[in-house]
């Protein structure tokens, strides 16, 4: 026999009322705050514009310290005409030679700093006195200056050679004996040397000649400046200039200018 289970009375199903989703109101975005690509692309232009701001100030601190480093006295100064401190020096090589030079009397440098100095040139009073400095009067008579410059170079010829084998070639006519222990010879028209004369002296007991070639200054405005060179070691060359009005000094500026140089290398331990 089958087993009858009871009827459950039927029940309507029971509807729920209609409740529509309302979302949450989202939260107004301030405009001062910006979005997270527009935060990216800001950073994006920021450290691009941070280096080069480091690059530059880099740039031009190095440009400072290029300016400054070489006279200090620039950036320290009060702006008063202050006394020349000959105690105060630099050291500067050039070629294989090396001096220490009183700051009062360096009128240029070339090169230097990070790279090999080219050359430096001294201004010095002439007549010469220790620790006597080149005023702003002396600077433009050049009667009364002794420049003397330090370059890199190779020995030239020796003095005699061009004395006895290079110059007479040009030469024009004997030499005249101009006194002081001068020889004065002039060069043809049309040679290399037409603007100069030479000067030559024969010192005791030496076996080179001194030779002083000086500018000849005719109807120009350059004035007749004088000079030597003395080859002070394989590598580096000196040349002294003075006006020819000084010439029958040779023997005291020659002197001057040797001993100032023994000075000067031996105070940078250069002296050989």
């Amino acid at each position: 026999m089958r087993s009858h289970r009871p009827r459950l009375p039927h029940r309507e199903p029971r509807h729920q009322p209609y409740r529509p989703k309302v979302r949450a109101p989202s939260k107004p975005r301030s405009s001062l705050m910006p979005s997270g690509r527009a935060q990216g692309s800001r950073q994006t232009l920021t450290w691009p514009l941070i280096i080069v701001a480091s690059i530059f100030a880099l740039f031009f601190g190095v440009v400072i310290a290029l300016y400054f480093a070489p006279h200090p006295e620039l950036l320290f100064s009060d702006g008063s005409k202050a006394q020349p401190d000959f105690a105060r020096t630099r050291s500067l090589t050039v070629g294989d030679v090396t001096m220490e030079v009183p700051r009062p009397y360096l009128a240029e440098v070339e090169g230097g700093m990070f790279g090999p100095v080219r050359r430096f040139s001294l201004r010095l009073p002439w007549p010469y006195k220790p620790q006597r400095p080149v005023t702003d009067d002396m600077a433009g008579d050049l009667t009364r200056i002794l420049a003397i410059d330090v370059t890199p170079g190779i020995p030239s010829a020796p003095a005699r050679e061009r004395l006895s084998r290079i110059y007479p070639v040009y030469f024009d006519g004997e030499g005249e004996d101009v006194g002081d222990g001068l020889t004065r010879y002039g060069f043809r028209s049309g040679t290399p040397y037409q603007d100069t004369v030479l000067y030559v002296a024969e010192p005791e007991g030496s076996a080179e000649p001194v030779l002083i070639s000086c500018t000849v200054q005719g109807e120009s405005d350059v004035p007749p400046l004088c000079e030597r060179r003395i080859d002070l070691s394989d590598r580096t060359v000196v040349t002294y200039r003075f006006h020819e009005d000084h010439v029958g000094d040779w023997r005291e500026i020659e002197a001057t200018v040797r001993e100032l140089l023994r000075e000067y290398r031996a105070a940078a331990g250069s002296l050989r």
